[in-house]
């Protein structure tokens, strides 16, 4: 199953990069959810026809779209590390 926009707000990604794939500019940005203008419920790959992207640089319309994973907040990714204890061991010796 493919995500929407809201699936991947949920995980904590609230922007995508979208980067030209022309060999010789190769220009990247990040965009916020929130500027694409699109209802939650937009399936991922569906915002590349959509927004009818074009590349600031070079003006290419050959684009790649990819959710910027930098937001990411699945278990164990992000948090704070915290020693774990075991039993016959003393923390920070």
């Amino acid at each position: 199953m493919q995500p929407t926009i809201a699936d991947l707000q949920a995980m904590g990604i609230c922007e995508v990069t979208v980067s030209c794939d022309r060999p010789d500019c190769r220009r990247a940005a990040s965009v916020a959810f929130a500027a694409l203008r699109l209802p939650g419920t937009t399936l991922f790959p569906a915002i590349r026809a959509a927004c009818r992207f074009v590349c600031a640089s070079c003006g290419s319309h050959a684009v790649s779209v990819m959710p910027d994973w930098r937001g990411y907040k699945a278990a164990g990714n992000g948090g704070p590390s915290r020693a774990v204890e075991r039993p016959g061991k003393v923390s920070g010796a």
